[in-house]
C-alpha cells in the first residue's frame, strides 16, 4: 500500500500525499463525530521558496509553521479528493502568513485570528523519512549510511505534565519503506478504543484512496493550471481527457490575434507556413532521432487549441507523438514539380487546430544521397527566431552535441504577460491612436485588377551588394538601425498612396522581454504586431526624421505585449482595423541557422518557405548579407502590375532616403526615371493634341463650378480655406 500510495495515487488526481492523508483523515473523523466539516491545524516545515534573496536550505533554526484548513472531505471520493487538494492550495505561501499575522501582525489582525474557531486536531506528515539516509548509500533505508534512526525509544518528548495544545495530534512518516502514522491524545479526556476506532477507519479510508487513485488519470483541478482562471466545472467540461492534459494556459496577444483570423478565414492558407530543404548524404535515422528529441524537449510543439467563447485556452498533449512520414521516390526519379506538388498536397491539408501538434514532417528520399524534407507547422506555436532555434537544435542534436538545460518554457512567457500592468501601455497607445485621422487603407488606393486572382503571390526586390552597402553605411551614419530605414520608406510610400498626413501600418516586434530569464533560449510565439504611426513633414530633413521614428521604436519596447485588438479598441476602430499592411524583419533567416549549425559530410539547400497572413500585403526585410524585400500580396486585391510597382517606388525612396540626410522629405521621388518619362510623355501628347476637349481641362472644370457653385469649398489648408469664387 505504501509502494501504491507514493507512486501510483499521486497520478489520479496530481495529488501530494498531504492530500490524500488529509482527505482519509477528514473522512474518517467526520464519520466519527457526525460533521460535514472539520477544521485542522496543519504542520508545515516552513522553509517556504518565497524570497529570491534567501536561501534557508542550510540554516538550522526552527521554521515550523501551523496554519488552519477546512476540509470538506465527505461525498464521493474523487469530488472529495478534489475539495480537499483545492482547499489546500488555496493557502498562501503554505500557510506561511499565519504565524506572522497572529503574532506579530497589528491589532486588528491578531484580534481577527484569536476570534477564529480553533482545530482540535493537528496534523503533522514528515514525508520520506529515510530518505534522509539513502543521500549517497544505496538504495536501503540505512543501507551502509553513516547515521541511521535508532531502534530503541527514544523516550518521551514532551513532559506528561505539559498542557496539550489539541484534542489529538495526527503524524506520519514513511520509514524502511513503510508508511506509518500515530494519534497522540489524553487518555483522561478520551477513551482509548473510540481513538483507536476512528484511526482504524483512518487508515480503511486512506486505503480506498490509494486503490482509487492507483487506477490512472481520473480528473484535473483549478490548481493543477494556475495560469487558465477556470474554475471545476468549466475544467470539467474541457474536450480533453485528463491523462492527455499535460498543461492549460491562455494564449498571448499574437496567438489570439492568429486564432481568430484562423477561424474567420477557415479553409484558407493563413499563418499555415512551411519550409522545404534538399539534404545531401542525410543519415534518414539520426535526423528523425533528433527531431523525436526536439519535439519532447519542447512543450509547445505538443500544443492544441481549444476557442472558448471569450476566452481560447492553449493545451499541451502529454501523449503527442511526432507526426512523421516517410516516401521512398528513387524508382520515381522524380522532378522539382513533383516534390512541390507534395508539399503543396500537405499544405492543402490544414489542421484541426484543437488536436495537437499543429506540425507535420515529411521526408522522401529522391535518390541515392538525396533526401527532400518538408515541415509544415502553424505559426500559432511558432515565430521565425523560434524556428531558426529548433532548426539549430535539430541539427547540433544530429551532429551528436549535448543540448542545454532549457532555462524555461513558453508557459513562463504566459504568466509574465499575466503579471504586467496595462494602464501604462494603454496611456501611451491612446496617445499614439489619437494622431491618426482614419484607418490607412494601401487597397483603397489602388486600382483594382481586373481579373481577381486567388491565393497570394510574391514579388521579390534583392538590392545588390553595392545597393546593400550603402543602405547600410547610411543607416550607420545616422545612428538608427535598418529596420528603422525600411519602416521610413514604407511610411513614405503609404503617405504618397493614400493622400493621408498621418498613416499607420503594422512591424513584428520580437516580443521577448529581456527581464524573462533565458528568454532568448525559449521556443513559442513571442513576437507581437503593433502599429507604427507616422506623421512625416514635406520641410523636414531626412536624418532628422529618421532619428524620431527611431526614438519612436526605443520608447515602444516598454509597451510590446499589448495586443492589438485593445489598441484597436482604443482607436475606436471597428471593422478591418487600422492598417492593411504590414513590415516584417527577418533577424535570424532559417537559412543562417542552417549554415551556422551544419554537421559535417551534409549538405543542405532552402528549396521553399511559404509564410502567409491575413493582410493584404505583407513586406518581409530580410539582411543576409545582401538586402532583400519580398512583397507577399493576396492576388484577390492587389494585381502582380500594382506589387511590381509598390516594389520599384519602395526601392526608390529608399536610394532617395539614403541620398542626402539633410534633404527635405518632400523633394524624395517616388516615381523613377521611366515612369516619370512616361508621365512627360503623356502630357506632351495632351498638349500638342489638336482636337483636347477644352471643357475637360481641368482649368475650365475649375471656372464651370465657380460659376455653379462659387460659395463651395475648393481648397482647404490648415486653418484657411478657399472657395471656388476665390480660387
Amino acid at each position: 500500500t505504501t509502494e501504491a500510495f507514493l507512486k501510483d495515487a499521486p497520478a489520479g488526481y496530481r495529488t501530494q500525499a498531504n492530500d490524500l492523508l488529509l482527505t482519509a483523515l477528514g473522512r474518517a473523523l467526520c464519520e466519527w463525530g457526525g460533521h460535514s466539516q472539520i477544521l485542522v491545524d496543519i504542520e508545515g516545515h516552513g522553509r517556504e521558496d518565497i524570497f529570491e534573496h534567501i536561501d534557508l536550505s542550510r540554516t538550522v533554526g526552527w521554521f515550523t509553521a501551523l496554519f488552519p484548513v477546512a476540509l470538506a472531505p465527505q461525498g464521493e471520493i474523487g469530488g472529495a479528493i478534489k475539495r480537499v487538494k483545492e482547499g489546500l492550495r488555496r493557502v498562501p505561501n503554505r500557510g506561511l502568513g499565519h504565524g506572522v499575522f497572529k503574532h506579530a501582525g497589528d491589532a486588528a489582525q491578531r484580534e481577527a485570528l484569536r476570534a477564529l474557531p480553533k482545530a482540535q486536531v493537528v496534523f503533522n506528515y514528515l514525508g520520506q523519512f529515510d530518505g534522509a539516509f539513502r543521500h549517497d548509500m544505496g538504495e536501503g533505508a540505512g543501507e551502509g549510511a553513516q547515521w541511521i534512526p535508532a531502534r530503541e525509544e527514544g523516550g518521551a518528548q514532551v513532559d506528561d505534565g505539559a498542557p496539550l495544545t489539541h484534542e489529538f495530534s495526527v503524524n506520519g512518516q514513511v520509514f524502511d519503506g513503510q508508511l506509518r502514522l500515530s494519534v497522540s491524545f489524553s487518555r483522561a479526556r478520551h477513551d482509548a478504543e473510540a481513538v483507536l476506532g476512528w484511526a482504524r477507519r483512518f487508515q480503511e479510508e486512506l486505503e480506498a484512496l490509494v486503490r482509487h487513485c492507483a487506477s490512472g488519470p481520473l480528473g484535473v483541478t483549478p490548481s493543477d493550471f494556475p495560469l487558465a482562471g477556470l474554475d471545476q466545472q468549466a475544467l470539467d467540461a474541457l474536450p480533453v481527457p485528463a491523462a492527455r492534459l499535460a498543461d492549460l494556459y491562455p494564449l498571448s496577444p499574437m496567438q489570439s490575434g492568429m486564432l481568430f483570423q484562423t477561424l474567420l478565414e477557415e479553409g484558407g492558407g493563413a499563418y499555415q507556413n512551411q519550409l522545404r530543404l534538399d539534404f545531401k548524404d542525410l543519415d534518414a535515422a539520426r535526423f528523425r532521432a533528433a527531431w523525436e528529441a526536439v519535439f519532447k524537449r519542447h512543450d509547445v510543439l505538443r500544443t492544441g487549441f481549444l476557442q472558448r467563447e471569450g476566452h481560447p485556452l492553449q493545451w499541451i498533449d502529454r501523449n503527442a507523438q511526432l507526426p512523421w512520414r516517410e516516401e521512398d521516390w528513387r524508382e520515381r526519379n522524380p522532378s522539382r514539380e513533383d516534390t512541390a506538388a507534395l508539399a503543396q498536397a500537405e499544405q492543402s491539408r490544414g489542421f484541426a487546430l484543437a488536436e495537437a501538434p499543429l506540425a507535420r514532417f515529411v521526408l522522401v528520399r529522391t535518390g541515392a544521397r538525396s533526401h527532400h524534407f518538408i515541415w509544415t507547422v502553424h505559426h500559432l506555436l511558432l515565430d521565425g527566431w523560434s524556428t531558426s532555434q529548433l532548426l539549430g537544435e535539430v541539427l547540433r542534436h544530429y551532429g551528436g552535441q549535448g543540448l542545454p538545460a532549457l532555462p524555461g518554457r513558453y508557459r513562463d512567457y504566459i504568466g509574465w504577460l499575466q503579471a504586467q500592468g496595462a494602464a501604462a501601455s494603454e496611456a501611451h497607445w491612446r496617445r499614439e491612436v489619437s494622431r491618426l485621422e482614419g484607418p490607412t487603407r494601401l487597397v483603397d488606393a489602388l486600382q483594382k485588377p481586373t481579373v481577381a486572382g486567388t491565393g497570394y503571390d510574391n514579388v521579390r526586390h534583392a538590392f545588390d551588394a553595392e545597393a546593400t552597402g550603402r543602405l547600410v553605411a547610411f543607416a550607420k551614419r545616422e545612428h538608427v538601425t535598418m529596420n528603422t530605414l525600411v519602416q521610413a520608406a514604407w511610411a513614405l510610400l503609404l503617405q504618397r498612396y493614400s493622400g493621408q498626413r498621418a498613416v499607420a501600418f503594422g512591424s513584428t516586434v520580437s516580443g521577448r522581454p529581456g527581464e524573462l530569464e533565458g528568454v532568448e533560449q525559449l521556443v513559442g510565439l513571442f513576437i507581437n504586431t503593433l502599429p507604427v504611426i507616422c506623421t512625416p513633414q514635406p520641410g523636414q530633413a531626412v536624418g532628422a526624421w529618421l532619428r524620431e521614428l527611431q526614438a519612436q521604436n526605443v520608447d515602444v519596447r516598454e509597451h510590446e505585449h499589448t495586443p492589438l485588438y485593445e489598441i484597436q479598441r482604443w482607436a475606436g476602430s471597428a471593422g478591418p482595423g487600422l492598417f492593411d499592411t504590414i513590415v516584417v524583419f527577418e533577424n535570424y533567416p532559417a537559412d543562417q541557422a542552417l549554415r551556422e549549425n551544419m554537421p559535417g559530410g551534409m549538405t543542405v539547400d532552402v528549396i521553399g518557405q511559404h509564410e502567409e497572413t491575413h493582410y493584404p500585403m505583407t513586406v518581409k526585410v530580410v539582411l543576409s548579407p545582401a538586402l532583400v524585400l519580398q512583397f507577399n500580396h493576396d492576388r484577390s486585391v492587389i494585381g502582380e502590375r500594382e506589387a511590381a510597382a509598390i516594389a520599384r517606388h519602395m526601392s526608390q525612396l529608399l536610394e532617395g532616403l539614403v541620398s542626402d540626410p539633410s534633404r527635405a522629405l518632400g523633394t524624395l521621388e517616388l516615381l523613377d526615371d521611366a515612369e516619370q518619362a512616361q508621365l512627360q510623355q503623356w502630357g506632351d501628347r495632351a498638349d500638342g493634341r489638336e482636337d483636347a476637349d477644352d471643357a475637360a481641362l481641368l482649368h475650365r472644370l475649375i471656372e464651370r463650378q465657380a460659376k455653379l457653385h462659387p460659395e463651395s469649398p475648393a481648397l482647404s489648408f490648415e486653418a484657411q480655406t478657399l472657395a471656388y469664387g476665390e480660387l
